[in-house]
């Protein structure tokens, strides 16, 4: 029979991984609440979110904006980039697509897609190209790395 301090043991073990894993899931399920349902990130950080978290679970401390804007979407990011990367590799006959275009009357953009030869288009890139000239060299040196994860 185990003793009472092994059993001790493996329910703060078991009671550590229940945290860890229901904060993952919420870590995800926050960060794709922000980013489907575009709501701006700073609403994170007002006070009517956090009691919110409060009152549903008061263990749970990363509501707040810097780990959703530093961590879990940059991570996700990275995950999604990774799957798309992976599937991109067993394509063929692919197509770069790139425009520009500006955000605001100074801030211009460059956007690069790839699609697929069923015309499934997947948003690779988005670049701040401001202060830059958009000449052939410019636009090659964007693009040259594109296709080499692939």
């Amino acid at each position: 029979a185990a003793t009472p301090a092994a059993q001790n043991s493996v329910f703060a073990i078991a009671k550590a991984e229940g945290k860890r894993r229901l904060a993952a899931q919420l870590d995800l399920a926050i960060m794709n609440l922000f980013c489907a349902c575009g709501i701006p990130i700073r609403v994170a950080d007002t006070n009517e979110w956090q009691e919110v978290f409060r009152i549903a679970n008061p263990n749970y401390s990363d509501a707040s904006r810097s780990p959703i804007e530093d961590s879990r979407t940059p991570a996700e990011a990275a995950a999604v980039v990774e799957e798309q990367v992976a599937l991109l590799k067993n394509e063929t006959n692919l197509t770069i697509s790139f425009d520009g275009g500006s955000i605001r009357s100074t801030q211009s953009n460059l956007t690069i897609h790839i699609i697929t030869e069923d015309r499934r288009v997947f948003f690779f890139e988005g670049l701040n190209s401001t202060g830059f000239a958009h000449t052939g060299d410019y636009y090659y040196e964007c693009l040259k790395d594109v296709c080499t994860p692939c």
